[in-house]
């Protein structure tokens, strides 16, 4: 046990490292005078890649060669894409975004939940195609 749990602090730090640099990216990437500024792009790249990521990570890990060696699973999946991933984000910026401009809000939203959705599922299609699981 104390293993997993030194496998998921150590991928969640490495999640939370490459979503910081993923945000700042997008701050150079996306000057403040743009009118994509106001949305939360970075927030909305990092949960869809997280849950396509997931998706994919889902059949890798459900390989034979993987069962009873659950800490890479714990340091990928809720390690690294938990730290990447941030679903506390996604919410604050929402509300904020809602009281600010409800109908990029609502699209914010709906456009997060929809695409992380579908990430998620293509990410698990991809996996079953490459690892021919049933995960």
């Amino acid at each position: 046990m104390i293993f997993n749990l030194i496998a998921v602090a150590v991928g969640g730090a490495c999640g939370a490292v490459v979503r910081y640099l993923v945000s700042e990216g997008m701050n150079i990437w996306i000057p403040s005078e743009n009118a994509l500024s106001n949305f939360p792009v970075a927030t909305f790249l990092v949960n869809v890649i997280g849950c396509f990521l997931i998706g994919i990570a889902s059949c890798f890990f459900a390989r034979d060669h993987f069962v009873g060696n659950e800490a890479w699973r714990f340091f990928a999946i809720t390690g690294v894409l938990g730290g990447f991933t941030t679903f506390s984000t996604f919410s604050w910026e929402s509300i904020t975004l809602l009281e600010a401009r409800p109908l990029l809000g609502g699209t914010y939203i709906l456009g997060t939940l929809a695409l992380c959705l579908v990430a998620a599922y293509a990410g698990r299609a991809l996996g079953k195609l490459l690892w021919q699981t049933n995960a």
